[in-house]
């Protein structure tokens, strides 16, 4: 006999189990054995599981469940259904056994419990992180502590690649934002001591010298078209032409991370809102026109759906600031909004469109983790935990590789760079 492939054995959706307690047949004659059906065979760490028995008898219903090492209870939601929280922890397999209020303790089967899996040390130490994929590979672009050469670190092999001669544009200690073509980037030429745009893949080049007044106190330069200019400061925003001519400023506090939609369309900065407004403005980065506003009063992280119809934002876990907001892009209308786990503090967001869900990377309790919502609903789907603690100052960048299914979160910058890794379900 062939033993089963792993493309057959993840068609087997369900596991079935007998249970000691029997009622009688139809008859009077044999008695008919109760079953449990473990419906759910792959979920979320901190997920929903279903059971389902094969007879309405609440004299053999489910007193207890035992996932792994945990306990838990499984509430009834119908006559013959079941349902129990899958105890948070690592991906991997989940024993499942149930207890039966009229006694006894079966084997239901095994779930495959999807979270955490393992953190990647990088060759060097990288700061100022931002996802990109160059190639088509997961990576992160920053710069080297001491010289501030651009560098990206490849998040499947962990080797750092450094770029000669350029170095960060803005100020050290913030995020390096990619442009808004693939492979540019705004970085200091040290022959030249400008802001320049440069492609950096698949080979160097310079591209245009983004001219400016005060260019060098800027926490940030960032090429958003070939004719405008981002650059932020401590309290604000400005907008200037590629040629240096300044078009206006952006009002906001505290500024740190540029993201931009999927097509380079729309440009939001997650900050803090500027005295007086309660927001975080997101505009047209082709014509640098304020749009709307994102209702929180401190953003740590933002994610555009594929289509843009609708841009996420996640608070920083202040009492102002402690939702995660779904806003059209069309109307400037908040869609939906719900409070964030106690203890979660939100750093950033990441859209799956394939499958209908948002990825909030946050400090949960101090440690790396990862907050799984429904996109439509915002209901909370999975919490990913980790013991990775963030440290006094949990910042950093994430990034979601949706071809390998994984989800990479820099929790806090320091030395040696750990990238935290968790599995995503298909």
């Amino acid at each position: 006999m062939k033993p089963m492939t792993a493309a057959r054995a993840g068609l087997v959706l369900v596991a079935t189990v007998m249970f000691g307690c029997t009622e009688d047949g139809p008859t009077g004659g044999t008695p008919t054995p109760i079953t449990f059906t473990l419906v759910t065979t792959r979920q979320w760490s901190g997920g929903a599981i279903t059971l389902r028995s094969s007879q309405a008898n609440a004299g053999h219903a489910p007193r207890l469940v035992y996932a792994g090492d945990d306990s838990t209870t499984a509430t009834p939601v119908g006559d013959t259904t079941y349902r129990f929280t899958l105890p948070t922890g690592p991906s991997g397999p989940v024993l499942i056994r149930v207890g039966l209020s009229g006694g006894g303790v079966d084997t239901a089967g095994t779930v495959t419990r999807v979270g955490y899996t393992n953190t990647l040390t990088l060759d060097g130490p990288i700061f100022g992180l931002s996802g990109w994929s160059p190639d088509g590979r997961p990576a992160i672009l920053g710069y080297e502590q001491g010289s501030y050469l651009l560098a990206s670190a490849d998040l499947q092999t962990g080797t750092v690649t450094e770029f000669p001669g350029l170095t960060v544009a803005g100020t050290p200690f913030y995020p390096v934002s990619p442009g808004f073509a693939a492979g540019t980037v705004a970085a200091r030429d040290s022959l030249t001591d400008s802001s320049t745009a440069w492609r950096l893949t698949p080979t160097i080049a310079r591209l245009a010298v983004l001219s400016g007044d005060d260019q060098f106190n800027a926490r940030q330069v960032v090429w958003l078209n070939d004719s405008l200019v981002l650059r932020t400061y401590h309290h604000s925003a400005r907008l200037d032409r590629v040629n240096g001519q300044f078009v206006r400023t952006i009002e906001l506090e505290e500024p740190h991370r540029v993201s931009f939609s999927p097509s380079r369309h729309f440009i939001t900065v997650t900050a803090a809102a500027s005295f007086g407004h309660f927001g975080v403005t997101v505009f047209d980065a082709r014509s640098g026109d304020s749009l709307f506003v994102i209702p929180l009063g401190r953003m740590s992280g933002v994610a555009f759906s594929q289509d843009e119809q609708v841009v996420y934002g996640v608070g920083d876990g202040s009492p102002e600031s402690d939702s995660l907001v779904a806003v059209s892009t069309a109307s400037g209308a908040t869609l939906r909004r719900t409070a964030l786990p106690v203890g979660a503090k939100g750093l950033a967001a990441l859209d799956d469109d394939a499958t209908g869900q948002i990825f909030l990377t946050a400090a949960l309790n101090g440690n790396a983790g990862v907050l799984v919502y429904d996109a439509s609903t915002l209901e909370l789907r999975g919490t990913l935990t980790t013991d990775q603690g963030c440290g006094a100052y949990c910042e950093g960048t994430s990034l979601f590789d949706q071809s390998g299914h994984k989800i990479y979160f820099a929790g806090a910058e320091g030395t040696p760079q750990q990238i935290h890794v968790f599995d995503a379900i298909p």
